[in-house]
C-alpha cells in the first residue's frame, strides 16, 4: 500500500500543480482558445515549466547536495523554509514575465492568486507544518470552482478529477505518515480557499462592476 502511496504523491506533485492548472485554463476554455494566439499560449508554459517546476527542482537538489536539507522530500517545517521562499520568489518572477506579455486580467489574476497561495504557505510554514501537496490540489480545485460560472470554463470534468484527486493525495499523504489528519484538511483548505476567495473578488472586481 505505501508503494501505492508514494506512486499517487509523485503523480500528484505540487510542482505539477501550476502548470496543470493553467493548462487546463488555456484548453478547457473555448474563448480563450481562440483569443490566446499559439506564440503566448506556449511562451506561458514555457514560463510555467522553468519557473514553478525546473527551477523549484534544482533548488531542492543543489540544497541538498549543500546538505542544507536533509533529503529532498523536505521532513521538517525547518528544512521547508528556504525552498519555499525560492519557490515564492520563481512564482513572483513567473508572474512578472507572464504579466509582461499578456493582457488578459483572468490570466494575471490567476498568477497573482498563486503567488498568494504561496506566500500563505510560506508564512504558515513558521508555524505549523501542513501539506504542501494538498495544498497544490486544493489550489487547483479551489481555482477551477471560482473561474468556472464567471470565465465560462468548461470545468465539470476538470472538477471531478480535481476532487478525486485531491481524496486521492489525501490518502497518499497519511499512509506514507507523511503528515497527520490536521496537517492534510488545513493544507486543502489553505489551498482551495486562498484561490477560491481571491480569484472570486479580483474577477467580480474586474469583470461585473
Amino acid at each position: 500500500m505505501n508503494r501505492l502511496a508514494g506512486i499517487i504523491s509523485h503523480i500528484f506533485h505540487p510542482l505539477y500543480m501550476p502548470l496543470i492548472g493553467i493548462a487546463i485554463v488555456l484548453n478547457g476554455n473555448d474563448i480563450y482558445r481562440m483569443i490566446v494566439p499559439p506564440s503566448l499560449a506556449w511562451f506561458i508554459y514555457l514560463v510555467f515549466l522553468v519557473f514553478t517546476f525546473l527551477f523549484p527542482v534544482f533548488s531542492i537538489l543543489g540544497l541538498r547536495i549543500a546538505k542544507v536539507v536533509s533529503s529532498i522530500h523536505l521532513p521538517t517545517r525547518q528544512e521547508r523554509r528556504i525552498p519555499l521562499l525560492l519557490g515564492t520568489a520563481f512564482f513572483m518572477m513567473a508572474y512578472w514575465l507572464v504579466r509582461s506579455v499578456n493582457e488578459i486580467m483572468a490570466i494575471n489574476f490567476i498568477m497573482v492568486a498563486g503567488v498568494f497561495t504561496m506566500v500563505l504557505i510560506l508564512i504558515l510554514n513558521n508555524f505549523i507544518k501542513i501539506s504542501v501537496h494538498m495544498a497544490g490540489i486544493g489550489g487547483v480545485t479551489g481555482m477551477l470552482t471560482a473561474v468556472a460560472g464567471t470565465l465560462t470554463l468548461n470545468s465539470d470534468w476538470y472538477l471531478v478529477g480535481a476532487v478525486i484527486a485531491g481524496g486521492l493525495t489525501g490518502f497518499a499523504r497519511l499512509q506514507l505518515k507523511a503528515h497527520n489528519v490536521s496537517e492534510v484538511a488545513l493544507g486543502y483548505l489553505l489551498g482551495f480557499f486562498s484561490q477560491y476567495v481571491l480569484l472570486n473578488y479580483l474577477i467580480h472586481r474586474t469583470y461585473f462592476l
